[in-house]
Order: C-alpha cells, then sequence, then structure tokens
C-alpha cells in the first residue's frame, strides 16, 4: 500500500484479514475470528463489517499465535484477556511483553544446551 506521507501510522488499519492471515501464518482466518468472537481481542471493521488490522493488531495476533506456540489454548487466552481486563490491566500491552519474555526465555533455554 502507497502512502503520500513518509510517516506511518502504526494503528492505521490498513490491512484485510487474508492479508493478517499471511503475515502472521495462521492458515485461515477462523483463527482471527475466533480470538474475536471470544473476546480476546476487538479488531475494527470497515463499511462492510470485514475486519481490518494495523501494524499494531499485526503484532499483537503474532504474539497471540506465538503463546499458542507455546501451549496456550483459546480458552486460557481468553482467561488471561478477561483476568487482565478485570484488574484494569492494558492486555495488548501485558500479552506482547509475557509473548517477548517467553520467546528470550525459550532462546536462552536452548542456548544452554
Amino acid at each position: 500500500m502507497l502512502y503520500e506521507s513518509t510517516e506511518l501510522n502504526p494503528d492505521e488499519p490498513v490491512f484485510s484479514i487474508g492479508e493478517a492471515v499471511e503475515i502472521i501464518k495462521a492458515g485461515s482466518g477462523k483463527t482471527i475470528r475466533d480470538y474475536d468472537t471470544n473476546g480476546i481481542t476487538s479488531f475494527r471493521k470497515n463499511s462492510r463489517g470485514d475486519r481490518i488490522f494495523s501494524r499494531n493488531d499485526i503484532v499483537y495476533l503474532k504474539n497471540l499465535r506465538n503463546l499458542g506456540n507455546f501451549g496456550f489454548k483459546l480458552k486460557a487466552l481468553k482467561f488471561l484477556s478477561g483476568f487482565l481486563k478485570s484488574r484494569k490491566i492494558n492486555p495488548v500491552e501485558f500479552i506482547n511483553e509475557f509473548s517477548a519474555y517467553c520467546t528470550s526465555r525459550q532462546y536462552k533455554d536452548n542456548s544452554k544446551k
């Protein structure tokens, strides 16, 4: 996508669900729709009702998928998201940081072998 401005807004929705699926390697849009319908995420929609994603949304989706790779099932992610919201903690920030922590721990553990 081409922009007139040299500055890109990371919150500007520019990706379709198909593009998001391809970027995060989800296999299908069902994964993303499951996150949304279970209250783990809440993405903007265009005038036709299609989900649209910003660069920040893509980072969050990648981190959710990453936690899935660490064994977090949809039910656990839903519980974690609800728990964080009940404590007035931003689930996006927490999950992004937690995913980075898990990845760094995995890297450290693998490098010791």
